[in-house]
């Protein structure tokens, strides 16, 4: 019993199945970049995800009957596990925080707790949880100069509150 698929029927050799697959590459490629990219916003990790899908769709050329759904499916299932597994690796973070916070002594606490809000999450998201500047603009929805001035503006506010400017 012989399967339909959705391909041209010239795809009988080794060489047809490269070329079809190189015209499936150059016509999707960009498009599922742009996919991934709206679910990760990041550049580098939606291309590598569209490689992934292109690689595991090269891999299973002989079977998969509509080659333009399976890699639309397979980035996305991808990109969405990349998502999940930052969500896992933040919570992780976070809970580590949590626990190095619990052995702060106080004076950092209570410190910390008089910076303004954005500047008290935008020193922790750096300090604590090791996140750039980029990762901290994305978390409060600025642009990563502003985050990187949060940081620096909570730092300075820090600095004063444990080495207050003497008068003279």
């Amino acid at each position: 019993m012989s399967v339909m698929l959705d391909r041209p029927d010239y795809a009988n050799t080794e060489t047809d199945l490269d070329i079809e697959f190189q015209d499936l590459f150059d016509e999707h490629a960009k498009p599922m970049v742009c996919v991934a990219q709206r679910i990760l916003l990041n550049r580098a990790e939606a291309e590598e995800v569209v490689q992934d899908a292109f690689v595991e769709l090269y891999q299973r050329w002989e079977v998969v009957r509509t080659p333009v759904g399976y890699l639309r499916t397979t980035v996305v299932n991808r990109a969405r596990r990349v998502v999940r597994r930052r969500l896992r690796r933040l919570e992780l973070q976070h809970h580590l925080a949590k626990i190095e916070m619990a052995s702060e002594p106080d004076y950092l606490l209570d410190a910390l707790a008089q910076l303004p809000e954005r500047e008290r999450l935008a020193v922790t998201l750096a300090y604590y949880e090791g996140l750039t500047g980029a990762e901290i603009a994305a978390l409060l929805n600025c642009a990563e100069g502003t985050a990187r001035s949060l940081v620096s503006r909570g730092l300075r506010r820090l600095a004063l509150q444990f080495d207050p400017p003497t008068v003279s």
